[in-house]
């Protein structure tokens, strides 16, 4: 790496991500193959990880190695206030408009979607009336006209595993991933946090984990 002409040395970082071009850190092909194979599969699953274990940077080498491909819709739980998850019409707002923030984000490198489906969650943004039902209508409608298939990766999603609000929309990911030979919906789904989120099986009645697909979710360790 150089600044003004002059050579930086690489560092060891133990502080957030890594970066290849600054810091020393191992090598994560193998790592990123393996997952790849995974998002190819149309799987939706998790990545959980303890703190300083490499997860974030593992997500940010991943959004690199699958944007060829694919339009990488990248979130972060952590960034939503408790007070987002307060009901479904406060949550599907803002998640809206996380997902516009991102599209509009110009270092994401994602490929044009259609102009009115950004529109459409541009206003569902303000609209205090939306529901979860109607921000899946959105989304379903965005990955149909994306030129890419897309996949959505949430981070720090421990922050919300406790929620009523965070297992609905859980629920309504699954019903889609079962349903996406008629109605499209995010190609693959990546669940990342500290703790394995198939441990919500211990908070759940066993009518709920089927509901919800928890035992259908891959874990990549």
């Amino acid at each position: 790496m150089t600044l003004g002409g002059e050579t930086l040395k690489k560092c060891f970082n133990v502080n957030g991500p890594c970066y290849s071009d600054e810091n020393y850190m191992v090598n994560l092909d193998e790592r990123m193959i393996r997952i790849k194979e995974l998002v190819d599969k149309q799987k939706y699953f998790v990545i959980n990880r303890a703190r300083q274990y490499g997860k974030t940077t593992t997500l940010w080498a991943l959004r690199q190695y699958l944007k060829e491909e694919y339009n990488v819709l990248s979130t972060n739980f952590q960034r939503m206030s408790s007070a987002v998850f307060y009901d479904e019409h406060t949550f599907s707002r803002e998640f809206a408009n996380m997902i516009v923030r991102i599209i509009k984000n110009k270092k994401q490198e994602i490929s044009s979607f259609a102009k009115e489906d950004i529109q459409a969650l541009e206003k569902a943004a303000a609209d205090h009336r939306i529901n979860m039902a109607d921000l899946f209508y959105l989304l379903s409608s965005l990955c149909e006209t994306s030129r890419k298939p897309v996949v959505l990766i949430i981070d720090e999603v421990d922050s919300a595993s406790n929620n009523q609000v965070f297992l609905d929309f859980l629920g309504l990911l699954r019903s889609y991933y079962l349903e996406r030979k008629q109605t499209a919906i995010f190609h693959s789904v990546i669940l990342a946090g500290v703790y394995d989120i198939k441990n919500l099986k211990q908070k759940l009645r066993p009518d709920e984990v089927q509901r919800y697909g928890i035992e259908n979710l891959y874990a990549v360790g």
